[in-house]
């Protein structure tokens, strides 16, 4: 008996996570898709790549972002983030808070078209 592959699902977080708590729960999500057959995937780009900075959402009411992308990073997942998102916000890589694997925007819609399931948002 073989194990079924993994489906690859990818998680796309483009708004603002200061917008709503939607934001947040997609990160939640993303997070309890891990649970089942899938091999998860997200994806950071527009102002979605302001969460990856070292900040405390819970200075303006939010709730805390950082443990889910904490546990996404330690689940081993990728966290792909479009590179000209950052440059066109002048965000530094070392402002990240996180490990991401920054990618042009080539490559970036090349693993986005990989996954056979996109949750955007």
């Amino acid at each position: 008996m073989s194990e079924r592959k993994k489906k690859p699902v990818g998680v796309l977080l483009a708004n603002s996570p200061f917008e709503s708590y939607k934001f947040q729960e997609r990160l939640r999500m993303a997070v309890g898709l891990t649970l089942g057959k899938n091999s998860v995937r997200v994806f950071f780009s527009g102002d979605g790549v302001f969460s990856l900075l070292k900040s405390d959402p819970q200075k303006f009411g939010m709730p805390p972002m950082a443990k889910h992308i904490e546990t996404l990073a330690m689940l081993k997942c990728p966290i792909f983030v479009l590179e000209e998102s950052l440059s066109q916000r002048d965000i530094a890589r070392e402002a990240i808070a996180h490990p991401i694997k920054a990618l042009p925007q080539d490559f970036f819609y090349r693993e986005l078209s990989a996954c056979e399931v996109l949750i955007c948002g």
